[in-house]
């Protein structure tokens, strides 16, 4: 019994929220009403998506390398610390060139498809 109602498809009908006032709420409010910039189709949602992850991984791996950097410069001599800061540095630099690969890639995919 438990199952049937847990697993079973429920169909919803939402409407198109003119009959509830969300549209006039959210017109006097000046609420936006799209989503990601005006897009629709999910296609484009997905794009922009796809495109902000990648640009805040890409940010952290950035900030990764000056972190290593900055641990470089503070190890004083210090080869384990060295070492460490190298490490730290090579990882992010090839997570760097994976993400702007990523994204190159992500990039070309999207554009084929929205031209279709």
């Amino acid at each position: 019994m438990i199952s049937q109602l847990l697993f079973s498809p429920a169909v919803l009908f939402a409407g198109d929220g003119a009959e509830f006032g969300l549209d006039d709420a959210a017109a006097e409010a000046d609420l936006p009403t799209a989503i990601a910039g005006g897009k629709t189709s999910l296609i484009d949602v997905l794009s922009v998506a796809v495109s902000a992850g990648l640009t805040l991984i890409g940010i952290l791996f950035f900030l990764l390398i000056l972190y290593a950097g900055a641990n470089w410069m503070i190890a004083r001599g210090d080869s384990a610390r060295v070492d460490s800061a190298k490490d730290t540095l090579e990882r992010a630099t090839v997570g760097l060139l994976i993400v702007v690969g990523s994204y190159a890639v992500s990039r070309f995919v999207f554009e084929l498809l929205l031209r279709n």
